[in-house]
């Protein structure tokens, strides 16, 4: 069935664009990981960013939801344990940030998904983590999730990450470098994928 669109004539008009689904992602995250309380306006209600909310909350942080108005009561980086698995069913964005958000916590933490998320490799983040000092190991083949990570005092300041597969390695490595002992320094070999999306993660920190 064809569907007519008729003119409307001159304006004005105004629309509201819906959040940004990959900077709802990373504003949660810093604002979990920051101590006070943080605001965020016209966020993207989505499946897979309330997937973050949720594990963000099982790590700490409280985060109310009204619509696309997110209030959040970070933990200033001071995670609290929490024993169950997390599941993040497709998400692979709260899979890859909360696997290194989860390095600053207590104990161990274990991130699972759904069948297809267990065949997307997240070795390369996993290696950099327990270059930091953190135990963090893949449960199923080849790097995939489900992965643990136990945690230890971080106890380097220089970490290398290949982000030949994503960008999503170095924005998680960036969101957690405030809470490290004594900072971070990244190195990337090469240039990473998708560098608009660490430009964005730069922004929202």
């Amino acid at each position: 069935m064809d569907k007519i669109i008729r003119p409307m004539g001159n304006g004005p008009f105004s629309v509201r664009v819906p959040g940004s689904k990959s900077m709802t992602h990373r504003m949660l995250v810093a604002a979990s990981l920051a101590l006070g309380d943080s605001v965020i306006e016209n966020a993207l209600n989505s499946r897979d960013t309330e997937l973050t909310r949720e594990g963000l909350s099982r790590m700490g942080a409280e985060i109310g939801c009204e619509g696309a108005r997110f209030t959040v009561k970070g933990c200033g980086g001071n995670l609290k344990p929490y024993p169950d698995p997390i599941y993040l069913e497709n998400s692979g964005t709260s899979m890859r940030l909360l696997s290194a958000v989860a390095a600053l916590g207590k104990g161990s933490y274990i991130l699972t998904g759904s069948k297809r998320m267990r065949e997307r490799p997240v070795g390369d983040l996993l290696s950099a983590l327990n270059a930091l000092g953190v135990t963090a190991e893949a449960l199923s083949p080849g790097g995939c999730p489900p992965v643990r990570i136990s945690c230890r005092p971080i106890s380097s300041d220089h970490v290398y990450v290949d982000c030949a597969k994503s960008s999503q390695f170095l924005s998680a490595l960036l969101l957690i470098a405030p809470y490290t002992p004594k900072g971070l320094t990244v190195e990337v070999p090469g240039a990473p994928v998708s560098r608009p999306y660490v430009d964005m993660t730069v922004s929202v920190m």
